[in-house]
């Protein structure tokens, strides 16, 4: 996305060229501010590179907080010579540090001596509860509860199995009540034994005080502010022989940190404005290409419309009702043809059969009508009629050399004219078409023909009228499409600035021509 136009205040053109020369002339200007000022100056309208700019900009941060560190060691150099300084300051809190310090080092020292006495009589303490505990452990059966409990079942296991005599018994009982006397005695060792635990325990958390990391850690520090201020007194000497030089590298380190911050604001600003004419160019650009679409896209709706006006035209401007008229002229034909029955009607048959015939299609097969395969034995039956046909009837003799026989086939017989007739397919589709009832018979066929010719004849009356009525709607609907056309495009397409999916519903595709109903005047 382009940025925002307002985010911050454009520099004019002129001061721009002004500090984008300043900042190449500088000695600490790199290539790449070299390179961005070059292609700001020239006016080049390329995207600009932003990991060269966030390079750059990176390198002038890290020299400014290198040059920020060492003005920051200058200065406090500057202020060892100074009583009011940042020295002076630090110098006061270190000394009142070290006093609070020697005071909490004697309160420790109270503390220390009181806590090796304590730890001295806990040990004595221990030394003697051990001491006793062990006598009395001599002295006793057991050592633990433990084995006084094991004691105890291992007998009343042998009583209650009744292996054992009477005096076995007896002393087994007596045995128990002894062990169970004892059995308190080994519990005292333990709450004894529980005891010194608890003291040694309480001497260890004494042992660990007199080890105080706090008291290490204040004895340390101590220590470490004792340096400090002797470091402070060496560089405050050495600070105040040379003052004057280091005045002079404080203002020589301000004044390349203040050139590298205007290198900054100068490389920012020329990659902003960079930037920003990038995106306008793309913008212009794509504009260009919409206008560009918009002023073609109208072009081809002309264009377009103009030929359907043209198409419109040519199809008001043909004759009205002509494939009619040679629909009842073809059909006239034939039933003049079929009025003479044999050879001739069977090949006007045949060609119309022929002319309505489905073709082929690659890819699918044939349709094959059935073949009835006959036994041989059998004879075929003839037909009404085939015995009257076979019957020889002499003439008057040989006739004349070259002249030609009359055809007995051009007039159908009386068989025929009473027969049914049988129409092919096309023939009564158009028939119907044009409102003729279809003849059943050749002795209809007559009648047939006079309605195709009166049919005929109506079509060519009324042809010019409908012909006119054509061509005033195909002026109408003419007159309607350049009426839409000039509303959305414009007399030239000026007004380009439609949608593009709207362009498409200016042009209508002319609907197929309605014929209207054909009276029937037979």
């Amino acid at each position: 996305m382009p940025p925002k136009k307002n985010q911050e205040k454009k520099v004019d053109a002129a001061p721009q060229s002004k500090q984008t020369a300043t900042a190449a002339d500088k000695p600490n200007g790199t290539a790449a501010e070299s390179t961005t000022a070059t292609a700001a100056a020239s006016g080049n309208a390329s995207k600009p590179d932003q990991d060269a700019y966030k390079a750059e900009q990176d390198s002038i941060r890290a020299e400014i907080d290198t040059l920020q560190l060492k003005l920051t060691a200058v200065k406090d150099k500057i202020g060892l010579t100074s009583k009011d300084g940042p020295a002076a300051d630090r110098r006061a809190a270190l000394r009142a540090e070290l006093d609070g310090l020697r005071s909490s080092q004697g309160n420790n020292k109270a503390s220390r001596s009181r806590l090796l006495d304590e730890i001295k009589a806990i040990q004595e303490s221990v030394n003697k509860r051990i001491k006793d505990i062990q006598a009395a452990k001599q002295k006793a059966p057991f050592k633990t509860v433990a084995d006084v409990d094991t004691a105890i079942k291992n007998l009343d296991r042998q009583v209650e199995s009744g292996s054992l005599t009477i005096a076995q018994e007896k002393r087994a009982i007596a045995d128990i009540s002894t062990f169970k006397r004892a059995r308190k005695t080994v519990e005292g060792f333990q709450a004894e034994e529980e005891t010194i635990q608890k003291e040694r325990a309480r001497a260890d958390e004494l042992r660990k005080e007199l080890d105080d990391p706090e008291a290490k850690a204040l004895s340390d520090r101590y220590e470490t502010i004792k340096k400090e201020l002797d470091q402070i007194k060496k560089d405050g000497d050495d600070a105040y022989a040379e003052r004057n030089q280091l005045f002079d590298e404080r203002n020589a380190l301000q004044k390349q940190i203040s050139e590298l911050h205007d290198r900054r604001r100068v490389a920012v600003q020329t990659y902003r404005d960079s930037h920003d004419r990038y995106w306008k160019k793309v913008n212009e650009d794509r504009e260009r290409r919409a206008e560009k679409y918009r002023t073609q896209r109208a072009a081809e709706e002309e264009e377009k419309r103009k030929s359907i006006i043209e198409e419109i035209r040519e199809e008001a401007r043909a004759p009205a009702y002509q494939s009619q008229v040679e629909d009842c002229q073809t059909l006239i034909d034939f039933f003049g043809k079929l009025q003479f029955g044999g050879a001739v009607a069977a090949q006007a048959v045949a060609e119309v059969t022929q002319l309505f015939a489905r073709p082929e299609v690659s890819g699918v097969p044939k349709l094959e009508l059935r073949q009835v395969e006959a036994d041989e034995t059998l004879v075929a039956r003839k037909k009404k009629g085939d015995d009257e046909e076979a019957y020889f009837v002499g003439g008057k003799g040989k006739a004349k050399k070259g002249a030609k026989q009359p055809q007995q086939q051009q007039q159908p017989k009386e068989s025929e004219k009473n027969g049914q007739l049988n129409i092919p397919l096309g023939t009564l589709t158009a028939l119907l078409s044009l409102s003729i009832p279809p003849p059943a018979s050749h002795s209809e066929i007559e009648r047939a023909i006079e309605d195709l010719k009166t049919k005929k004849a109506w079509y060519q009356a009324n042809q010019a009228r409908e012909t006119q009525i054509n061509i005033e709607k195909g002026e109408a609907r003419i007159a309607q499409l350049e009426a839409k056309g000039l509303a959305k495009w414009g007399p030239t397409g000026e007004n380009g600035h439609a949608a593009e999916g709207e362009a498409e519903s200016v042009i209508e595709t002319p609907a197929p021509e309605e014929t209207g109903a054909v009276e029937t005047t037979a």
